[in-house]
C-alpha cells in the first residue's frame, strides 16, 4: 500500500507499517499452514497473539517517532484487536493459502 493510499483511505486508523506488517503476516502464516515442510503449524492462538503484540509495538513507535508538538494528549489505540486478527487467521485457514494454485490455472502464458 502506498502512502497515497493509505492518506486517501481514511477507514485505515493504523500506520502504513503496521498495515504493511498484516499483508506480510498473512503470506507467511498461508506458507506456514500449506507446506508439508513446516511440522509445528502456528496456532489460531499463536498468531492472535504475535500481531497483537506486533501492532502495538509498531503504532507505539509511530506514536513516538511524532515530534512532541504534534503528539495526541493521549495515545489513540489503533493496534489490531483480537477478534480482527482471528477473523484473518480464520480466513487464511479457510481459504488454505493467500494465493492458490487453482488460480493460477486459469492464467495462460
Amino acid at each position: 500500500m502506498s502512502v497515497d493510499q493509505h492518506n486517501c483511505n481514511f477507514i485505515i486508523s493504523a500506520s502504513t507499517e503496521t498495515v504493511a506488517m498484516l499483508c506480510f503476516s498473512l503470506i507467511l502464516l498461508s506458507v506456514d499452514l500449506t507446506s508439508p515442510n513446516v511440522k509445528n503449524k502456528m496456532s489460531k492462538r499463536e498468531f492472535v497473539r504475535n500481531i497483537c503484540q506486533a501492532t502495538h509495538q509498531l503504532e507505539e513507535a509511530a506514536f513516538n517517532r511524532l515530534p512532541r508538538h504534534r503528539r495526541p494528549v493521549v495515545m489513540v489505540a489503533t493496534t489490531v484487536g483480537r477478534d480482527f486478527a482471528g477473523h484473518l487467521y480464520d480466513n487464511v485457514y479457510l481459504i488454505g493459502h493467500v494465493a492458490p494454485q487453482r488460480w493460477n490455472d486459469n492464467i495462460s502464458v
